[in-house]
């Protein structure tokens, strides 16, 4: 007879003491009817109810820890002041487009949201407008909304939004829209003291920020899949810190872009008076 080897010699003993302790734990409870299929499917639901109850656990903790929001622009038929604020904690609002587009809700949404409620603005790139006046007239928007203060008094950064609608212009390279970039994002940063943040999706970015001078910018990325997290373009690191995670969440009657901070309510509470660079 071939001797097993110490292998094979372990998983048959190991299976000998699996089955031993089996037929022990049925002998104790009295039950000698443990092979009928009746007492293996009852263990399996048994088994199933306590996996279920334990990530519906998992599930609870993880929503009441998350910093949740809103991003909105007048394509959104919201109305803001009566909106259910008790489960989200910040809103960013579209504030322009270009160099003449003021969004005509921003205004208002900005003045109805309730002070305890973490505000922000973006502006929507054109490459067909010059990047200077662009940069001038999100701030002048902005600023107006409360002309005691600088703008972006006690709100997020800037946020400067890039994606393929941006690209008016199909001739342009990627050098010159990334210079372009490069100056809107200097100007605002220089007017209002907080390194803006840059927003857009993977292929987007991938695409067209393949250059390190933007991983200074914290990112908002855009990630629609069923996801636990987001697949970040090389030049970040894996870094991020928002993530529009669906533009289609049921929020009251209505269906909007919905988005999670990387980090605390404190954290998050922090980038309105923090300069963006110092958080880096």
């Amino acid at each position: 007879m071939r001797k097993l080897s110490k292998w094979q010699d372990f998983i048959i003993k190991c299976a000998v003491i699996f089955l031993l302790c089996y037929l022990l734990f049925y002998v104790i409870k009295g039950d000698v009817s443990f092979f009928t299929r009746k007492d293996v499917k009852s263990l399996l639901d048994i088994q199933k109810t306590e996996i279920v109850h334990e990530l519906s656990n998992v599930t609870t903790a993880k929503k009441d820890s998350t910093v949740n929001g809103l991003d909105l622009s007048h394509f959104q038929n919201f109305a803001v002041n009566s909106a259910n604020y008790d489960e989200i904690d910040f809103v960013i609002f579209k504030a322009t487009q270009g160099t003449i587009f003021e969004d005509p809700k921003f205004a208002y949404n900005y003045r109805e949201t309730p002070k305890e409620i973490v505000k922000g603005a973006y502006h929507f790139y054109d490459t067909g407008k010059d990047p200077v006046e662009q940069a001038q007239f999100f701030l002048k928007v902005v600023k107006a909304q409360d002309s005691l203060h600088a703008p972006f008094y006690n709100m997020l950064p800037p946020i400067l939004d890039i994606e393929r609608g941006s690209i008016e212009v199909d001739d342009i390279s990627k050098k010159e829209f990334q210079d372009h970039l490069k100056q809107w994002l200097e100007i605002v940063e220089k007017e209002t003291g907080k390194r803006p943040i840059i927003y857009g999706s993977l292929v987007f970015l991938e695409q067209y920020l393949d250059d390190f001078y933007f991983k200074k910018y914290a990112l908002w990325i855009a990630e629609w899949r069923n996801v636990r997290a987001p697949v970040i373009p090389w030049i970040w690191d894996n870094k991020w810190t928002f993530w529009q995670k669906t533009d289609s969440y049921q929020y009251g009657v209505e269906l909007v872009d919905y988005d999670v901070y990387n980090g605390s309510r404190a954290g998050l509470q922090k980038l309105t008076t923090t300069t963006q660079s110092s958080l880096q």
